[in-house]
């Protein structure tokens, strides 16, 4: 048995710590450069500030080259095939998600947790899988610019009543007039109509969606799709990377994996 002692303790320590110190000093160049390195591994070159994607003084441009879309390009179809076959992607948007929704908030009412309210809320959650609804919605919201939650309301008979508003006093049955909640992603979502009356306290936000339905008849029959226009106060519109409008929808918004 080694017996240590404190001045070999000290020698020790002290050897240690000038080998840190020489390693910190051997790596610096190299972590103060990695973002350039970064740049010009992935995607072909850095110009101090501005990425460069071609090589041979721009006669040829990688993302061709190598046969994949820009990411400054790419569509909604293009992050579902990654998120779909690249586990990397695929991690980016499902662990955030994951470990949002691993503890659902707790809902109270001011300091109470037993009110009307709060026992119509857990009857909600259980009925309609809200715990369930809410990642499926956040997964495709981090996937494009934005998604939304369409919920079904018993006061629609046709397709036409889906664009008029919801009337609270049209609702006698609580929880019971609540029939689904369906998530849509960017890519269902063709069209989006703002209000752009600037005397209007919706200035500026969405006043009805266009929405592609795709409906399954049955197993061995294709899918068929339609379009329906639904009225803003049947929607929760959800955006994970907004930055002017607080939607997700103008241009300098981006899909978490762009």
């Amino acid at each position: 048995m080694i017996e240590i002692t404190k001045e070999m303790d000290k020698r020790l320590m002290g050897m240690i710590m000038g080998e840190v110190a020489n390693y910190m000093q051997s790596v610096a160049p190299t972590l103060s450069q990695r973002p350039k390195l970064a740049a010009m591994q992935s995607i072909g070159g850095y110009t101090g500030g501005a990425i460069n994607r071609t090589t041979h003084g721009g006669d040829r441009e990688i993302d061709t080259v190598l046969g994949r879309t820009a990411t400054d390009s790419a569509t909604f179809d293009v992050f579902m095939t990654w998120f779909k076959r690249d586990p990397v992607a695929n991690a980016m948007i499902s662990k955030p998600v994951s470990a949002t929704w691993r503890r659902p908030p707790q809902i109270t009412d001011g300091d109470a947790n037993d009110t009307p309210f709060c026992k119509g809320w857990k009857q909600l959650v259980k009925q309609k899988k809200i715990w369930t609804t809410f990642p499926r919605l956040d997964r495709l919201a981090m996937l494009g610019k934005y998604a939304v939650l369409l919920i079904g309301f018993s006061d629609v008979k046709s397709d036409a009543d889906l664009a008029t508003a919801v009337k609270e006093k049209q609702f006698k049955r609580g929880l019971d007039d609540v029939y689904f909640l369906r998530p849509y992603g960017e890519d269902q979502i063709k069209k989006i109509t703002n209000n752009v009356d600037p005397s209007s306290r919706r200035y500026g936000l969405p006043e009805t969606y266009t929405l592609v339905e795709s409906i399954v008849v049955s197993s061995d029959a294709a899918p068929t799709t339609k379009e329906i226009d639904v009225h803003w106060s049947r929607i929760i519109h959800a955006a994970d990377s907004t930055m002017q409008s607080g939607l997700g929808g103008d241009s300098l918004s981006l899909a978490r994996l762009r």
